[in-house]
């Protein structure tokens, strides 16, 4: 824009609009790093970082509750069974507020015997038919789905629409800690 100067004003609009729209995707790169490698589960561990998920959850949907229990003890997680657990939650809590209208969540998270024990579990609307989860549209979950199993774990969802609590409860499992 600056080399093209005031002569050339098309050239200078189109050098212009060039650096608008490589600012905006500078900035939604910037958004999207954080999203691939959460920083925050280095930073804090997992029983924080799920904290620090519900605490932006609800200052994004003020009318969203959300409640966090872990039980780690002193278990040292892996990095790969600390971000499978981490998006899981992520991706559940994104799908109860976006397809579900939930408004109540609660999100458990222990050491047992066997693993690691992580569920969702929200007041939304539940899933529109038994097949939500499998369909190609679904790329969270089937992301989420390939991840578990490659760690040797197993997600389930459970669809609890019919029932008093409603909405859906998100299950995985990961052998050992």
């Amino acid at each position: 824009a600056q080399r093209v100067g005031a002569e050339h004003a098309e050239a200078q609009r189109a050098a212009q609009l060039i650096e608008a729209e490589c600012g905006r995707l500078y900035e939604a790169m910037h958004a999207l790093i954080p999203r691939i490698a959460p920083v925050v589960l280095d930073r804090l561990g997992l029983a924080d970082a799920l904290q620090e998920l519900a605490e932006r959850t609800h200052a994004a949907h003020a009318e969203v509750t959300m409640q966090v229990h872990t039980e780690l003890g002193d278990a040292v997680l892996g990095i790969e069974a600390a971000i499978t657990l981490y998006r899981a939650a992520q991706e559940g809590v994104t799908n109860a507020l976006r397809h579900g209208q939930a408004t109540a969540l609660r999100l458990t998270v222990l050491v047992a015997s066997d693993g690691l024990r992580l569920e969702l579990q929200d007041n939304g609307r539940g899933l529109a038919d038994a097949q939500t989860t499998e369909r190609d549209a679904h790329y969270g979950l089937r992301w989420l789905r390939e991840r578990v199993q490659a760690l040797g774990g197993r997600l389930s969802i459970d669809n609890r629409a019919d029932t008093e609590e409603g909405g859906v409860a998100l299950q995985v499992f990961l052998p050992g800690p």
